[in-house]
């Protein structure tokens, strides 16, 4: 990836960080069936922004901590419409909606604790510092 020039990689950043948050998805929507549904939607609640600000910091030339947290906000924007959207057609009795909400929060803490640490790791491996 440091071989592309800056303007390509910039531009790479939004739809490698959405390809491998949906890869995800893709994955927890082949294994999520039967009783097995709700382990699997916790691993995904914390793996696709892992996915999604994990590929925007490997991927962005500079400005790495803004780029994951660009895509964490992104992430974050798009749980708040799903839960818009689910209040409007009241669904908050429910019990998968409080598991939805639940795992969205681990999601949005998740994604911003790793952006700093990946941010973080980063700079010790441009620096040359052993891990």
């Amino acid at each position: 990836m440091n071989k592309l020039p800056h303007w390509l990689r910039w531009v790479l950043v939004i739809p490698l960080s959405v390809a491998a948050f949906c890869i995800v998805l893709i994955i927890n929507a082949i294994t999520s069936l039967g009783w097995f549904q709700y382990p699997v939607q916790l691993f995904n609640s914390w793996a696709g922004p892992i996915a999604l600000v994990a590929t925007a910091v490997w991927c962005a030339p500079k400005f790495k901590a803004v780029s994951g947290a660009v895509m964490g906000l992104l992430y974050a924007s798009m749980l708040v419409l799903g839960i818009v959207i689910m209040f409007k057609h009241d669904n908050i009795k429910t019990f998968q909606f409080w598991w939805g909400i639940a795992c969205g929060l681990i999601g949005i803490i998740v994604a911003l604790c790793a952006c700093f640490f990946l941010v973080d790791q980063r700079k010790k491996i441009e620096a040359g510092d052993p891990m």
